[in-house]
């Protein structure tokens, strides 16, 4: 993959907050191609775990057609922002930028884990309904895994 680089380097963040952000991000937004190079973008519940990205999905759909073709991925969390005037129109913001490669999680014990972190991160006052859930929804849901290939982070504060 060509590095593009940022073209603000006054905004870099330093990988520390990148991957704080990161880990605590509320939405993510995973950009997907299609066979025919169309791009689809959706947002996500998801959990940053290992060095990986999951997110749990239906089994059938836009998202999960686009990955069984094209497993290249990019990944987008914008921390808060605010729009502000100080002699110029501008926002306040923080953000992050993935790419990355996906793949569909087969391995039952990593699948729970990680159903289980985005529970924590989620519904952590919930935790005691977990084992129910999964028992219902286990095979009803697919789990993927974003592997990093870069990871960029930028703010205005």
């Amino acid at each position: 993959m060509e590095e593009r680089g940022i073209r603000r380097k006054d905004r870099i963040l330093g990988s520390e907050e990148t991957l704080a952000l990161l880990a605590e991000g509320e939405v993510g937004i995973l950009a997907t191609a299609d066979s025919e190079n169309w791009p689809y973008a959706t947002p996500l519940s998801y959990v940053y775990k290992d060095g990986l990205i999951y997110f749990h999905s239906a089994l059938s759909g836009h998202k999960t057609d686009n990955l069984a073709c094209n497993n290249k991925v990019s990944f987008v969390v914008v921390g808060k922002t605010k729009p502000v005037y100080d002699g110029s129109f501008t926002t306040l913001y923080s953000s992050v930028v993935v790419f990355g490669l996906a793949r569909l999680v087969s391995g039952h014990e990593e699948k729970k884990s990680a159903l289980y972190a985005l529970a924590a991160k989620y519904l952590p006052d919930h935790l005691e309904m977990f084992e129910g859930n999964i028992a219902r929804y286990f095979t009803r849901t697919d789990v993927y895994a974003v592997r990093p290939e870069r990871i960029t982070g930028k703010a205005n504060l």
